[in-house]
């Protein structure tokens, strides 16, 4: 992130960080939407720019047949207020500083902790192939 992006090493460690919350909290939740902070989108983008990458990733860590979704639509959606409800938890859960109550007036939040419109789930490849 640092080279290929132009991110300062603060802000490639601060993506991580919160994306590493909610991944660990999409793994004990893999039925569960969780939405994206700005920094954890960031993260997450250097994952989903490798496709064989993110594959492998989300088999070693959801199970074999699996994958991270990125869903960039998803904001102002019954499932996105779920996943930001979801990702508020998880970032409680971790003891780290929590995104804003209300993700659509979260002007006054750090930048890092604002929301994206994106959301991350764990799905089945078989669920995707017949949803296509």
């Amino acid at each position: 992130m640092v080279e290929r992006f132009g991110f300062s090493e603060t802000d490639r460690d601060v993506a991580w960080a919160d994306l590493t919350i909610i991944l660990r909290a999409m793994e004990a939740n893999p039925t569960k939407p969780f939405a994206l902070t700005v920094a954890a989108d960031n993260a997450l983008h250097g994952l989903v720019l490798d496709t064989v990458g993110l594959m492998r990733f989300s088999e070693a860590v959801f199970g074999p047949g699996t994958v991270a979704v990125h869903d960039p639509f998803a904001y102002g959606t019954p499932e996105f207020d779920e996943g930001w409800a979801n990702t508020r938890a998880a970032f409680r859960a971790a003891g780290a500083q929590e995104p804003p109550a209300n993700y659509r007036d979260a002007s006054n939040a750090p930048v890092g902790l604002r929301p994206m419109a994106c959301l991350a789930q764990v799905r089945r490849m078989e669920d995707i192939r017949a949803a296509a």
